[in-house]
């Protein structure tokens, strides 16, 4: 009979470790998680779930994880040790759980975003941001999603504490909450995210300024305006840096301002001195070269003339054969590719790598920050 065991860490607070000791978070893309089988210490370790909600284990292939609690998929891991194992004991952690964000604007009273806690409800991200200013029925409350807009009912929420009204929270959800004022709302990554009044002719960028101006970790590239069901992208990096007054649109009452944070990253692996995850800066190019001096450049067993560089393009993986050698001895800059967000940089270390052995040690990275590789 199948022996397994779920071992609980506190994540994020009480209600998070509550959650957890019930069975009840769900794992999701770049969760880590910790994994190990009584007696078989070889098969300790931590991994990443992928953004396809997978990843890779010995013996038992690929695991599905998303949408799965840690118990089952310690249950799932258990089932697939069988080939070889006898009653395999299997422990899955939750070592460190995906950055999930919410969140607030409008009238409540600390506007901002907030790390999504499981099983928030928006009854919940509003005592977080400190409750609403006003009366619930006179207000007006709205859940964007996506480019979805969901109205929220305030009174039977907080008045009548009404569950199916209640609505529950994703990630990436914006709770608005507004009334007939003449605001505009900046919510994200601004120094002072919170209500302004609006002025005439206020443009995107006098609204940030009005909002102390935006923080180290802002993707400007990224930034949107949020009226009504509209969402309006707006590179405020391209207007700041080409100096371009006429792109730079005119707020409207009740919209709101969301600075994203930059989250643009890639991955640096095989022969370099420090493998891991690289943040991309935000509306810089960064091309094979820069990506490799992040990681402090190739080892001793570097082969320079054979870096694979591997990206996603519609649902596949492409990977490209780059003699970076040969920009860094004759300046050829076909070979000095520009990266993307997402990328894997792979430089070989001693012996060719065929693309299989490739997307093979990305599935067995170890956790998003340090990467380690299990070599067969």
């Amino acid at each position: 009979m199948m022996r397994w065991t779920l071992i609980m860490a506190a994540l994020f607070g009480m209600a998070a470790s509550s959650a957890l000791a019930g069975g009840l978070y769900t794992l999701g893309p770049e969760d880590v998680l910790s994994i190990t089988v009584y007696g078989h210490e070889d098969l300790t370790r931590d991994v990443v779930v992928l953004s396809d909600g997978q990843f890779a284990y010995p013996i038992v292939g690929s695991v599905s994880a998303s949408g799965q609690t840690a118990e089952q998929v310690a249950a799932a891991i258990s089932k697939g040790l069988e080939k070889e194992l006898n009653e395999p004991s299997v422990t899955v952690t939750v070592k460190q759980p995906a950055m999930r964000r919410v969140y607030a604007s409008g009238l409540v009273a600390k506007a901002g975003s907030y790390d999504l806690k499981p099983g928030w409800r928006v009854s919940h991200l509003v005592a977080e941001a400190g409750g609403i200013s006003g009366k619930p029925e006179l207000t007006k409350a709205t859940v964007v999603r996506g480019s979805t807009n969901i109205a929220v009912d305030l009174a039977a929420v907080l008045g009548e504490s009404n569950r199916d009204a209640d609505i529950e929270l994703m990630p990436g959800d914006l709770v608005q909450i507004q009334a007939d004022t003449n605001l505009v709302h900046v919510v994200g990554q601004a120094k002072s995210p919170g209500d302004y009044q609006l002025k005439a002719k206020l443009g995107v960028l006098e609204a940030l300024a009005m909002a102390g101006g935006a923080t180290d970790n802002a993707a400007l590239t990224g930034v949107q305006i949020l009226r009504g069901a509209r969402v309006i992208k707006v590179d405020m990096h391209a207007i700041m840096a080409n100096g371009d007054s006429g792109a730079n649109v005119v707020m409207e009452p009740g919209d709101t301002l969301l600075i994203p944070a930059n989250e643009a990253r890639i991955a640096v692996l095989g022969g370099v001195q420090q493998p891991g995850y690289y943040d991309l800066p935000d509306g810089k190019v960064v091309t094979l070269a820069d990506a490799i001096a992040m990681a402090r450049g190739g080892n001793k067993r570097a082969r320079m003339t054979n870096v694979a560089l591997v990206r996603m393009v519609g649902g596949k993986q492409i990977v490209s054969k780059v003699d970076i050698s040969r920009f860094l001895k004759k300046g050829d800059l076909t070979q000095n590719p520009a990266v993307s967000p997402g990328d894997v940089v792979y430089v070989t270390d001693g012996s060719a790598v065929e693309p299989g052995a490739v997307l093979g040690a990305i599935m067995s990275l170890a956790s998003p920050l340090v990467y380690t590789f299990a070599r067969q």
